[in-house]
């Protein structure tokens, strides 16, 4: 007799996917760690996206990850809209900014020497973070924390602009 004579049949198999993101933290990122794929036409805008892969010696990622820290922000809900505001020019606030803006700028001018170009680098990360201000839809119950974590994950392209392809993601204690 087996000990799975008694065993009711399964009604449900339920499959939970984990990922795990590698955030580099201030100054882990390297240029030369960038490879581009190939562009393909936009869906948003009229123009062409290249996503890229971030790779060295130990790992290989879609996109890259950065880490950004905020001191003395506020909080403010309204309705579904979390709206976090600081103070960009803080020394402490100051110095990830700089890094974030640095890469985001490095990523752009690389992109142009690669594709024999000369187009306008349009920084939307550098303008949202020097404005302050940051929005993002979360509920009411999240405790988010001063870290957060900045997803590029490619470059569009129009006929006369380029720009990163960014996502503000607010890492939340439990």
């Amino acid at each position: 007799m087996s000990i799975y004579s008694n065993a009711k049949p399964v009604k449900y198999i339920i499959a939970i996917y984990l990922t795990m993101n590698i955030v580099l933290s201030h100054n882990d990122f390297n240029i030369e760690n960038i490879n581009l794929l190939k562009k393909r036409n936009n869906t948003v805008i009229e123009g062409t996206f290249t996503k890229f892969t971030y790779s060295n010696e130990n790992l290989t990622m879609n996109g890259i990850y950065l880490q950004l820290v905020l001191y003395n922000m506020v909080l403010h809900q309204v309705d579904r809209i979390t709206a976090l505001t600081f103070q960009p020019y803080d020394k402490q606030n100051l110095e990830y900014i700089q890094y974030i803006t640095n890469v985001e700028m490095g990523i752009l001018k690389y992109y142009n020497k690669l594709n024999d170009s000369n187009k306008k680098m349009v920084g939307i990360l550098t303008n949202k973070l020097y404005s302050g201000n940051i929005r993002s839809k979360l509920s009411k119950s999240s405790k988010i924390n001063n870290i957060l974590t900045i997803k590029i994950s490619g470059i569009w392209e129009t006929t006369n602009e380029i720009g990163l392809a960014v996502k503000i993601i607010h890492n939340v204690d439990f």
